[in-house]
């Protein structure tokens, strides 16, 4: 999911163990049952399948999502005048314009959207205005008919299996993605981990690299949340230098966007010193994520929002390989860094195009945005790079769902998949980035041995 903006559907350090041997030294502590091992299969939230019957599948959607799942912490529920502390946290993942006139608290305050209060919402954004107005909804999916309606879409067109990669912090919710796939048909994989670090609890900040690892192994293993549904890939794991730390009054709009970019731009520069590129408690979770993934032989999927290769070098320092790494979100590396998403095709990792290839209502589909990132990876595709290239949605928030005129789950397969074809791409290369390379990515791994220890 991409920089949260409730306008677009939200969701546009050496810190400990940092050299390989301490990794390893550490990871005596982690914990997975004795032969336990799914190699060569998929886990879905309605039990192991093998890698055939997965079909056309999506890597990176998400069914449903809370942004403001913390703000609750906060002392907010989503209705009524924003506290401070609330305030602070929305602005601090990206909410430029926390509503602050009569006017704007009654538009944020609506219940529902409509075509009307996205055009308006658009407006003030594509005339430059940081204060428009937004609406709460906008970060919310939260409705189990929502989900079955763009499942059953998806299934319709010949898909047959979704990753939803919504994270700790964002409203993941393991029964209820079980309920949409017992309803639809439709294999469901989900993932394990915490999103960006305002998101983050207390808690989380006074856990070890080991015990974050050891609960997204249990996540794996045994099932999440106390519910026997199991993940079966790490991630969303965000590396994301966007988010801010906003304190005493609210920084004016202005204020808030120039900050962002200036981190952005420090972590994007050529020699930039990691903590300018990776938050410290969100590396604390990449460590913890590379070890998740040894131990049990998931897939590492990022939340990737940084021209950076230090996250790629963290990864490999604590042993996991890049053939086991998807780098989210690659869509905005081939518009803006195309030599950086180059390099990291040279690392192995696999590129996933997602968020940059929606489409809401009133913008329409196919933009020139979106035709150039597809021309890019068309190029790369025939240069001989499809076996490292994954498609996706990045569906997130309200504005995304058919209902309200978004691209739900079927843009990839209606409009993506043709244009790719018009630009040269073969029916053989299209199978690889949509059938075969989720497949080898979603089918667990050989565990790397870390303990011989029981539960």
């Amino acid at each position: 999911m991409r920089n949260f903006s409730p306008l677009l559907c939200l969701a546009l350090l050496g810190l400990g163990f940092s050299a390989a041997t301490q990794a390893r030294t550490s990871e005596k502590f982690l914990s997975v049952p004795p032969n336990w091992s799914m190699e060569g299969q998929i886990q879905t939230v309605r039990g192991s399948i093998p890698p055939a019957e997965a079909g056309f599948i999506l890597p990176h959607e998400h069914l449903f999502t809370n942004f403001f799942e913390p703000a609750e912490r906060l002392g907010y529920r989503l209705e009524g005048p924003v506290p401070l502390p609330a305030a602070r946290f929305f602005q601090s993942f990206g909410m430029l314009n926390v509503p602050d006139t009569p006017e704007k608290l009654a538009f944020w305050d609506r219940p529902d959207i409509d075509l009307s209060m996205i055009a308006k919402m658009r407006e003030g954004v594509l005339d430059g205005h940081l204060d428009a107005f937004q609406n709460k909804n906008m970060g919310l999916l939260d409705r189990d008919g929502d989900a079955i309606d763009e499942v059953n879409r998806f299934r319709d067109s010949g898909g047959k299996t979704i990753v939803d990669v919504t994270v700790g912090g964002i409203g993941r919710t393991p029964k209820r993605l079980e309920h949409v796939s017992e309803v639809t048909g439709i294999n469901i994989v989900m993932g394990t981990g915490w999103y960006r670090w305002p998101f983050h609890p207390d808690w989380l900040k006074k856990k070890s690299v080991d015990q974050l690892a050891q609960m997204m192994i249990d996540d794996i293993v045994y099932g999440a949340d106390g519910t026997g549904i199991k993940s079966g890939i790490i991630g969303e794991i965000p590396i994301d230098p966007s988010s801010v730390v906003v304190s005493g009054p609210l920084m004016s709009p202005e204020d808030l966007a120039a900050k962002r970019r200036a981190q952005l731009q420090r972590a994007n520069a050529a020699n930039a010193p990691r903590s300018d590129v990776i938050q410290s408690e969100e590396l604390k979770v990449l460590r913890a994520a590379a070890r998740a993934s040894r131990a049990t032989g998931a897939a590492l999927s990022l939340h990737y929002l940084t021209s950076s290769l230090q996250p790629l070098d963290v990864i490999q320092e604590e042993g996991l390989g890049l053939d086991r790494v998807i780098v989210g979100h690659a869509d905005s590396l081939l518009k803006y860094h195309e030599a950086a998403a180059r390099d990291m095709l040279a690392r192995g990792v696999t590129l996933e195009l997602d968020y940059g290839l929606q489409y809401t209502a009133v913008q329409g589909p196919m933009n020139e945005a979106q035709k150039q990132i597809l021309e890019t990876a068309a190029k790369l595709i025939r240069e001989g790079y499809e076996k490292q290239i994954l498609l996706s949605h990045d569906m997130c928030g309200r504005l995304n769902l058919t209902r309200y005129g978004g691209s739900g789950l079927t843009w990839i397969s209606s409009y993506v998949i043709p244009y790719l074809r018009r630009q040269g791409v073969t029916d053989a290369q299209i199978r690889a980035i949509t059938v075969d390379n989720p497949q080898r990515l979603l089918m667990f791994a050989r565990p790397i041995p870390t303990a011989r220890l029981s539960r």
